[in-house]
């Protein structure tokens, strides 16, 4: 409700476009996640018998699968779009579906974790990053498409293959630490979810007072915006979760 009214106000949306937004799961640009938990939430009963009764090769080919067809498919629309200038329309209910294959991978490198090293993750993130830039700019300025930005889209290769390699990466490090430690990296995760649902807020603060990487350089500006826009956005979820009444909605 905050964002639609931020958006009803701010930027003059229409209550029509509001309700179409919120019906397609986007009733502002980082929701779409929130919508997209209640069919995975819906549908884990069911994966849970699945992978009870599966080895890791079928869940691993179906996750694979599952991949394929979402990276085709998100293609297919984007090419479609900027040829025709038409937009796929669905509602949040199948937002869902291809998901189910970061949920698997989810499962299963931390199930059988595989032993990958911090450098060369970080080489090949690195080449995955330049790469994706590169072709976002090839598509922008000889292309000419009116969304670029596609290439950043979950189910490009580059991405899924950049987001597998590092929670693999991640799940392969063997962590120990105090119970003072412990405690307080308990604690930070569990502010994730409010962060991730209040920094737009932060980050149209801070654009309004001049923070941003659009007025300044983008290789200071934008890792500062970020840094400060996590740490607010971190201060005020745990504000919130220490109000009684607000506590339950982060």
């Amino acid at each position: 409700m905050a964002y639609l009214v931020y958006r009803h106000v701010h930027d003059q949306t229409s209550r029509t476009a509001l309700v179409i937004d919120t019906l397609r799961g986007e009733p502002y640009t980082h929701l779409w996640f929130l919508y997209m938990l209640i069919g995975l939430y819906a549908v884990t009963p069911l994966l849970r018998i699945v992978v009870a009764n599966s080895d890791r090769a079928t869940l691993t080919i179906t996750a694979a699968s599952i991949f394929l067809i979402a990276s085709v498919d998100r293609t297919a629309s984007a090419t479609l779009t900027a040829f025709t200038a038409e937009k796929n329309t669905h509602t949040f209910l199948v937002m869902w579906l291809p998901y189910t294959a970061y949920f698997l991978i989810g499962y299963i490198l931390t199930k059988w974790p595989s032993r990958i090293g911090v450098g060369n993750t970080l080489i090949c993130v690195l080449i995955s990053c330049a790469v994706t830039a590169l072709l976002t700019a090839y598509v922008r300025l000889y292309l000419e498409w009116p969304d670029p930005y596609y290439i950043y889209d979950w189910f490009n290769p580059i991405i899924i293959y950049m987001s597998v390699l590092v929670f693999a990466c991640f799940t392969s490090i063997p962590l120990s630490c105090s119970p003072r430690t412990r405690v307080r990296i308990e604690y930070l995760a569990s502010l994730t979810l409010g962060i991730y649902v209040v920094h737009p807020f932060w980050i149209i603060t801070l654009h309004h007072f001049g923070l941003t990487g659009m007025r300044h350089p983008a290789i200071l500006a934008i890792p500062l915006t970020a840094a400060a826009a996590f740490a607010l956005s971190a201060i005020t979820t745990a504000a919130i979760r220490a109000t009684p009444i607000l506590r339950r909605t982060v």
